[in-house]
């Protein structure tokens, strides 16, 4: 689900896309999404356990769904 977010591709061009706009934040600005990515991932594993996969799964597909959704509508107007 993340590949087809393009997340990927965010994070590969991150320094660029923040260049335009806070030229002295680009350089740092992948270092930070991955702490980001990182601390999100621990946080998981600890939800992972207590939650279980299923639930966890559903609800962030669901979740990603709606935000896709609302990208889309965007995008239109």
């Amino acid at each position: 689900m993340q590949q087809m977010t393009g997340i990927n591709a965010i994070v590969t061009e991150a320094a660029t896309i923040v260049k335009g706009i806070i030229p002295g934040l680009a350089d740092y600005t992948p270092i930070i999404i991955n702490v980001v990515q990182l601390f999100a991932t621990i946080g998981t594993v600890f939800v992972l356990t207590r939650i279980g996969r299923r639930p966890l799964t559903l609800f962030g597909n669901l979740g990603l769904g709606l935000i896709d959704l609302v990208i889309g509508i965007l995008f239109v107007f």
